[in-house]
């Protein structure tokens, strides 16, 4: 998954307030480093500058040590309470990051939709029909796959924060396509099911993973919009979706194989892609 360069990297993640706050009290103090003032007792003018500068300094080190993060911490490379920035370069990031990190995040949150929804278009062009199966198979199906993506958000995330979601995130989309090709060859109720559950481990917990990624490059107070951005991609997808699906399934009777058989196996390869560019 790509990285905003290193230089920039210091300048954000989940330190940013701290230091904005170590800056702004370093600059109360500083401003009145070198100014002079009446003093009643000895009638005579005072240099505060250079005992302001001192206790200044000492203030910002007092604190430091009670933020500053554990060593196993994974963003602790990256603390560092003295880095400053304008406010046209904070801005400028925040361009970069939105092409590069947000939009690439509402990318991968759009696979995912394409490899979990299209079980419902390939219903559509005799999925049931051609591997004897009825409505109760396919409720069932679905339960499997609901149950198995809620019991494995709690493992994802904990891998997650162990690895990196950097690193767990490429694993997750690349496995879990592997899967979702994987239903081009099913033969029946067993193997629907087995990939129903696969699939639903594979995909639980990748919207709280991303989010744990987004909240390496975004404060608190810009989180928000980048995550309307996230969710509005689940309703594009529906869309763009419905329209691959429609030239898919007319696809049925090509090399042997039906439509849903090309609508899986072609889904999965295109997320496969996503997954291994987001590495």
């Amino acid at each position: 998954m790509d990285h905003p360069s290193a230089e920039p990297m210091i300048k954000r993640g989940a330190f940013a307030r701290l230091s904005s706050r170590l800056r702004s009290k370093s600059n109360e103090t500083s401003a009145f480093a070198g100014s002079q003032v009446y003093s009643p007792t000895t009638g005579e003018e005072d240099v505060l500058g250079d005992k302001l500068d001192s206790d200044s300094k000492s203030d910002n080190v007092s604190l430091d040590k009670y933020y500053v993060p554990i060593d196993s911490f994974e963003g602790r490379h990256r603390y560092d309470p003295k880095a400053t920035w304008t406010f046209e370069e904070e801005k400028s990031l925040i361009r970069k990051l939105d092409i590069r990190v947000c939009a690439y995040c509402c990318f991968m949150f759009f696979a995912l939709q394409i490899d979990r929804s299209n079980i419902s278009q390939a219903l559509s062009d005799n999925f049931l029909d051609d591997l004897g199966l009825n409505t109760n198979d396919y409720n069932t199906g679905q339960t499997i796959f609901f149950v198995s993506f809620l019991a494995a958000e709690l493992p994802s995330q904990l891998i997650s924060k162990k690895i990196g979601p950097d690193n767990w995130i490429p694993i997750q989309m690349i496995s879990w396509s592997i899967i979702a090709c994987c239903q081009a060859k099913l033969t029946g109720r067993a193997t629907f099911f087995l990939t129903r559950s696969l699939l639903g481990i594979m995909e639980g917990g990748f919207i709280p993973d991303v989010i744990l990624y987004l909240s390496y490059f975004y404060k608190s107070k810009e989180l928000p919009i980048r995550l309307s951005f996230f969710w509005g991609a689940y309703g594009f997808t529906f869309i763009i979706s419905a329209f691959l699906a429609f030239g898919i399934l007319h696809l049925r009777g090509r090399e042997g194989l039906t439509g849903w058989q090309w609508l899986f196996a072609l889904e999965g390869g295109l997320t496969a892609l996503i997954g291994i560019f987001s590495w």
